[in-house]
């Protein structure tokens, strides 16, 4: 079957590769969607943001990684211990499966699985020649992170569940209410999604910074109404007509600058949640996070619950998810997309591959 492989950082192909066995507990899905996340930006480049997330460190990707971990398509075979009237479902993917066993998953806190496995990396494996994901003609998955979706939900919106899911999450860490003026700095795709869910549960105030003006167009789009520029990237001058008024901040950059600039927006007792983890030391001392300021980060999200209720906003319309898709390209062209994407020759706010073209 043909598939996208990373090869090696920044050795991106389409190339024929074996078929992939199926497991008595797996079903094969035949993607025909598979959204291009930031994380596979990252993989692409040499980054583990799977590890640097889940486990609070780096790891180096193992070759032969097929990318992709937001995808939907259809089952077209089932294994040894699956219902066989699962076949021909049209299904979106819950792109992880945890181990049930650890501390962490009895703790609540299964999104920090060390143990998971996961579509679209090496995460969890073991050692394979390739690693399946989303990018193929054909990929493996956990019958019971299947989800079938309803028509009125097209294939390139329901591919999109991974990454609304991670929005629930962050959302959820953060308990918005109506009671909350919420700042998020980086109005991409996981940005737009925490304004979206944060808006949905009544936030008075839900308020948008990025310097890219397609982004703040696609936020207009969604119905957003504070989306406001940093120009010249400064965003603490942006942020200023905020400063020490919002009780939570999302930042789904993580530099140093957006990282200060974040907690001097913060009320008292405010809670800056940081959806992008790098290696970068901080910047900021403990006096900017007096005041009882809380700085955490969000990851992943818990399986199943964010995921169904990722569903659950998009299919109601609590969510609109269809401006986000500015770019749509059959397999062949995935590897030029991706590329063109890192070196913003091309720039998508988010782009979709079709595996089956």
């Amino acid at each position: 079957m043909r598939a996208m492989v990373l090869k090696a950082p920044r050795e991106l192909i389409v190339e024929e590769i074996p078929e992939f066995t199926l497991r008595p507990t797996d079903v094969m899905v035949e993607p025909v969607a598979c959204g291009v996340c930031g994380s596979d930006l990252r993989y692409f480049v040499g980054e583990n943001p799977w590890a640097q997330h889940t486990l609070g460190r780096f790891m180096e990707n193992p070759p032969n990684i097929v990318p992709g971990h937001e995808f939907c398509g259809s089952i077209t075979a089932v294994g040894s211990s699956v219902d066989p009237g699962m076949v021909g479902k049209r299904v979106v993917v819950q792109p992880l499966q945890v181990c049930g066993e650890c501390e962490q998953c009895r703790s609540g806190y299964n999104n920090l699985c060390p143990k998971q496995e996961h579509l679209g990396h090496g995460g969890g494996w073991g050692d394979m020649k390739y690693y399946p994901g989303g990018m193929a003609q054909r990929c493996p998955v956990w019958a019971s992170c299947c989800f079938e979706v309803p028509d009125s939900l097209p294939d390139r919106e329901a591919a999109l569940m991974d990454m609304l899911a991670v929005a629930v999450h962050a959302s959820n860490l953060g308990r918005i209410t109506a009671d909350d003026r919420v700042a998020i700095i980086g109005s991409g795709p996981i940005g737009l999604s925490i304004a979206q869910v944060a808006r949905s549960r009544g936030a008075s105030k839900v308020a948008l910074f990025d310097p890219s003006s397609t982004a703040r167009d696609v936020a207009r789009s969604c119905g957003m109404d504070d989306v406001y520029d940093v120009p010249c990237g400064d965003i603490e001058t942006a942020l200023k007509p905020m400063r020490g008024r919002a009780t939570k901040v999302y930042d789904t950059v993580g530099r140093p600058n957006t990282l200060k600039a974040g907690l001097e927006t913060l009320r008292f007792a405010g809670e800056l949640i940081v959806m992008a983890a790098h290696g970068e030391q901080l910047p900021f001392s403990m006096e900017d996070v007096g005041q009882e300021r809380c700085i955490r980060t969000s990851c992943n999200f818990v399986a199943p619950t964010d995921f169904q209720e990722a569903i659950r906003l998009a299919t109601t319309g609590g969510v609109r998810l269809a401006p986000y898709i500015t770019r749509e390209v059959p397999l062949s062209v995935g590897p030029h997309a991706i590329e063109s994407m890192i070196e913003r020759r091309d720039w998508a706010f988010k782009c979709v591959i079709h595996p089956q073209m």
